[in-house]
């Protein structure tokens, strides 16, 4: 969220859409979806910011017991690489009164988000972010006041990896087998 407030704040101005983290000065509210009534419902637009599902798929590189070194082999020590895929979606929801300042709003988050998704995939971790981005139509809504409504749908990829590596001591002269 912090780089889309950069990106409000730096050039929400030239279309009246300054972010601030003064309430009073602020023009647009961008904030997490489970945080937003700073400012009431329908003053000013808001951008919504959701970390959405993910799932974790486990993809082993060096875990494959069918491929693994007997244990009697190795005298019990081990070295493993494990990997992690993340896959999840984020999503980016813009509100306004008026349906014009609802689109530019959109228009503008969205050209932030693949603008800056090489910046956010160095700088973050991500694998990728932000491909075969969503963005829907301006629907009319109502809450207490009728508001229009874009979601972006964002998907990102995330990977994580780690090594198991034994450094124990090694037993030797002990039969690992066990026979009958």
């Amino acid at each position: 969220m912090g780089p889309l407030r950069y990106f409000f704040n730096q050039y929400g101005p030239q279309n009246s859409l300054l972010w601030s983290s003064d309430v009073n000065q602020t023009e647009i509210e961008i904030d997490t979806v489970n945080n937003f009534h700073k400012i009431a419902i329908g003053q000013k637009p808001r951008v919504l910011v959701e970390r959405g599902q993910f799932g974790i798929s486990p993809t082993g590189l060096t875990d494959n017991m069918a491929e693994q070194v007997n244990v009697g082999i190795t005298l019990g020590k081990t070295n493993r690489t494990n990997f992690l895929l993340y896959t999840g979606q984020a999503s980016v929801i813009v509100q306004s009164r008026q349906e014009g300042t609802c689109e530019r709003v959109a228009d503008l988050a969205h050209h932030f988000l693949l603008w800056s998704a090489p910046y956010l995939c160095s700088t973050q971790g991500f694998k990728t972010f932000a491909k075969n981005l969503i963005v829907g139509p301006c629907t009319p809504s109502s809450e207490d006041v009728e508001i229009f409504e874009v979601q972006i749908a964002v998907p990102w990829v995330k990977e994580e990896a780690w090594s198991v590596s034994n450094d124990a001591i090694t037993i030797k002269g002990i039969d690992l087998f066990l026979s009958s």
